[in-house]
């Protein structure tokens, strides 16, 4: 079994998950660095106390077709112990739309992104 923890949330609310698929390694959305490795979802299991409404549990657990292989680009991610206090500075990464400090918003660039953020109460 290979274990991988998405988010629950874009998979919600519950619905057929199979023809999923998994693609890791990926940076750039326009171009094929060799790095990429693609997996078909054979099972989702969400957590069991997840909250749609207030995301609290956001995990879902995928079996997959086969196993990753790890490297640079496809690592596992070391969870906290505990949340950090507000006005940590936390690093954020992701492909999601992008929110200026304006309110300004677009579409994903097609890159994963990363920015560093403190981090608020209750967040």
């Amino acid at each position: 079994m290979c274990p991988i923890c998405p988010p629950m949330s874009p998979l919600s609310p519950p619905r057929d998950r199979r023809g999923l698929r998994l693609r890791l390694g990926e940076n750039d959305l326009k171009q094929t660095e060799g790095t990429e490795q693609n997996r078909q979802v054979v099972r989702a299991i969400p957590h069991p106390n997840f909250n749609p409404t207030t995301l609290d549990n956001d995990l879902l657990l995928l079996k997959l077709d086969r196993p990753v292989v790890l490297g640079r680009a496809v690592r596992p991610l070391p969870l906290p112990r505990a949340c950090a206090p507000a006005g940590t500075t936390c690093l954020l990464s992701g492909w999601g739309t992008v929110t200026s400090p304006q309110g300004e918003s677009g579409p994903p660039k097609g890159r994963e992104r990363a920015a560093t953020r403190p981090k608020t109460a209750g967040k």
